[in-house]
């Protein structure tokens, strides 16, 4: 049996793998919800959106937004200061 056999053969049970790497993902890596955030720092929100490949996996498309995290503009100004972009 292949992977693509498994996933067409149970399709609910893949589902449920994926939603519980996701689920752990996002609690326990990206840490949405807690307040002191994961290993990229506190979050404001994220989106998500999970799309099927042509074989059946699932897969995912996230975008996280950090609180505090300069815009673009200002990291820009930020990065010509030598030792920001140092610690940076």
């Amino acid at each position: 049996m292949t992977d693509n056999d498994t996933v067409a053969n149970d399709a609910v049970a893949s589902e449920r793998f994926f939603r519980t790497i996701v689920n752990g993902f996002l609690q326990w890596l990206v840490g949405a919800g807690d307040p002191d955030g994961g290993v990229f720092g506190p979050v404001r929100t994220y989106y998500g959106t999970i799309e099927c490949q042509g074989r059946g996996a699932l897969h995912l498309h996230i975008l996280i937004w950090l609180r505090d995290c300069p815009g673009p503009d200002n990291l820009f100004a930020r990065l010509d200061d030598a030792g920001y972009r140092r610690r940076f």
